[in-house]
């Protein structure tokens, strides 16, 4: 049998080609003799150009660098390391090439091994990036159900979630245990049928699973164990086909849609008054919108107590949270807010200990009561406006006195519809059928931009 060692030059030259997509011959001070492979990869990375060059001149960037070990272990008898190179192409892409080398004769020359791994490099390029796709959509997700599970807790209507396969209670809110008169803690585990009377029992759970295999809302009629009717509302949960969320509403009152979470988020978001959650030391954990737009918030609020926003000649925030630690809610204190151009508001704050939140926190409700136009402000304002305008007439033309009147409109429509939306930006340009950056503009026209 013919060993290894006893292949004739050619035969060897024939088989290493045939293993690699490039083949480079150097000398051992580095010079490249030959180079064979694949012409149409050789020629994307302009290779054919390297043959008599120094390889530290042929490679990229400073790949030679890698190649000097190489070099060194062939001097040594042993078989080098692998390095990958990128090497640039004529149309601006590139091509990722693995390479290896050895010693190939007694002459001290060595040789170096390339193959294209290009396609396995682009295959782990995008492995990657969907991995950091999915986690940025994780987090966005975890994001909504930290919202979601805050407004979950402080909520007026009753709400259960509600395991479908064992059909028990897994979480509620302290609006259930306050509807049903009981003990918030136990409820959990419990069957969440025994609420309800024996008749409706086979209906509720036809109910929960049909919800679960559609992902679709549905409610139905029913009867508390007392007798006292109800709606029961069942929408699919943040757990996926294994939880639903279960909404309890009396009989008569308005159908309308389930109230998801989304549409929790969505509403607490859009508030006119501005809405923070604190924790007990009163450091901000989340706000609304009407928040940012009240204090004009430049920055995050991460690590910020919510005192900080506040003038401490008018509030003691401190002491409020003292008064929150021994009584569950406070209202309507006065204070000021003073914003980064050193504009102070007159507010009134308001706040609530979360019930049952573990670890405690606390909801805030903030009013800005610096843009309540009076009645008599209002009527005084449209007095002196035909006072105005009867004055003009004949000294200046129709089209300027128009032009003039319906400026004078457009800023008297976009103030009431900021009393309207208690000075919520966001709402008042949806209200007036504007983009907010329309509403900005107008608003810095008026000089109206810093109420």
């Amino acid at each position: 049998m013919t060993q290894f060692s006893e292949l004739d030059a050619g035969t060897l030259k024939s088989l290493l080609t045939h293993a690699a997509d490039i083949l480079l011959f150097v000398s051992e001070d580095g010079l490249i003799n030959d180079i064979i492979g694949d012409s149409k990869l050789l020629g994307s990375i302009g290779a054919f150009s390297w043959c008599g060059q120094l390889i530290s001149d042929a490679l990229p960037g400073n790949a030679y660098a890698q190649f000097r070990e190489f070099l060194s272990d062939v001097g040594n008898d042993q078989l080098g390391h692998e390095c990958v190179v990128r090497h640039e192409t004529g149309d601006g892409l590139t091509k990722t090439i693995a390479y290896s080398a050895a010693l190939l004769s007694e002459q001290r020359t060595g040789i170096v091994l390339g193959k294209d791994i290009s396609a396995f490099s682009e295959l782990q390029n995008r492995v990657v990036e969907l991995h950091r796709m999915m986690g940025e959509k994780l987090d966005a997700q975890k994001r909504v159900e930290a919202e979601y599970r805050t407004l979950f807790s402080i909520g007026s209507e009753p709400f259960l979630i509600v395991n479908v396969a064992s059909g028990q209670i897994t979480d509620a809110n302290p609006a259930v245990a306050k509807t049903l008169g009981e003990e918030l803690e136990t409820l959990s585990k419990r069957s969440v049928v025994s609420l309800f009377r024996k008749s409706d029992h086979k209906e509720l759970k036809a109910l929960l699973g049909a919800v679960s295999r559609t992902q679709a809302q549905a409610s139905l009629q029913a009867r508390f164990a007392n007798g006292q009717p109800l709606v029961v509302d069942v929408s699919p949960s943040f757990g996926g086909s294994e939880t639903v969320i279960v909404r309890l509403r009396p009989a008569g009152s308005a159908s309308g849609q389930m109230v998801t979470e989304d549409v929790l988020v969505e509403w607490v978001r859009a508030a006119v008054e501005a809405i923070v959650v604190t924790d007990e030391a009163g450091k901000v954990i989340w706000h609304n919108t009407a928040f940012e737009e009240l204090v004009h918030l430049t920055s995050s609020t991460s690590e910020r107590g919510l005192g900080e926003f506040f003038d401490p000649a008018d509030l003691d925030f401190a002491s409020v949270l003292k008064i929150l630690s021994d009584n569950p809610r406070i209202r309507s204190l006065p204070a000021s807010v003073r914003r980064p151009n050193g504009q102070i508001l007159e507010v009134e704050l308001s706040g609530t200990v979360i019930p049952d939140s573990d670890p405690r926190r606390i909801g805030f409700a903030i009013r800005n009561l610096s843009t309540r136009l009076t009645e008599d402000s209002a009527n005084s304002a449209a007095d002196a406006s035909i006072e105005t305008m009867l004055s003009r007439i004949g000294k200046a033309p129709l089209r300027e006195l128009v032009q003039e009147e319906t400026a004078g409109l457009e800023k008297n429509l976009i103030l009431a519809a900021l009393k309207l939306t208690g000075n919520n930006r966001a709402a008042t340009a949806k209200v007036l059928g504007l983009s907010r950056q329309g509403l900005y503009s107008k608003l810095d026209r008026y000089g109206l931009g810093s109420d």
